[in-house]
């Protein structure tokens, strides 16, 4: 009776043992599941928070490099250069992102067509199609600069140059940009 007595306190035992082995486990997986899940769960917010605001920032990115293009291609217009290469460029690169309708408003605008909106309104619409409909400046609030004196006697100085080399026909260039005409190769 005293060997049961001892192999049943030593079963009990064991089973204390190896309950305490068990529960003393499952509670430290549960705690190291718990702060993993945790930390698993910390970092996917901090690495959607890290996506979104790289896509945020590439966005800004580009509407400023979209914005800084469509003003230099203006200036560049309106200064009436008569090295057309870097307008050329700047045009082309436009048309390469804008939207049909603007790029339709910009051609009219370029070639001085009658029906072309103004440089403002144009500015406005291309502003409204970077920042999206909640971008609620009018276009009579932009400013813009008229050509200084100093400038359009430049422009003026350029074209009498450029017309004592090159032979435009007369009907050719009223009106239009500068651009127009062709090389006299009579000598």
């Amino acid at each position: 009776m005293e060997t049961i007595l001892i192999l049943t306190n030593l079963l009990l035992l064991l089973l204390i043992a190896l309950g305490l082995f068990i529960g003393k486990t499952w509670i430290k997986n549960t705690v190291q599941y718990a702060v993993k899940h945790d930390y698993d769960v910390l970092l996917t917010n901090m690495q959607e928070a890290y996506s979104r605001a790289n896509e945020e920032q590439k966005r800004q990115h580009e509407i400023r490099m979209k914005s800084a293009l469509i003003a230099e291609l203006m200036a560049e217009w309106v200064s009436n250069p008569q090295d057309l290469k870097k307008l050329r460029q700047l045009t082309n690169e436009a048309f390469l992102w804008l939207p049909a309708d603007l790029a339709s408003e910009l051609s009219l605008v370029l070639s001085h067509n009658e029906n072309a909106i103004d440089q403002r309104e144009f500015f406005s619409r291309v502003r409204k199609h970077l920042l999206g409909s909640d971008d609620n400046l009018e276009s009579k609030n932009f400013i813009t600069y008229d050509l200084s004196a100093y400038e359009i006697s430049q422009i003026a100085r350029m074209n009498i140059e450029a017309h004592t080399l090159v032979n435009f026909a007369e009907s050719s260039y009223k009106g239009k940009p500068f651009n127009l005409g062709s090389a006299d190769n009579k000598e």
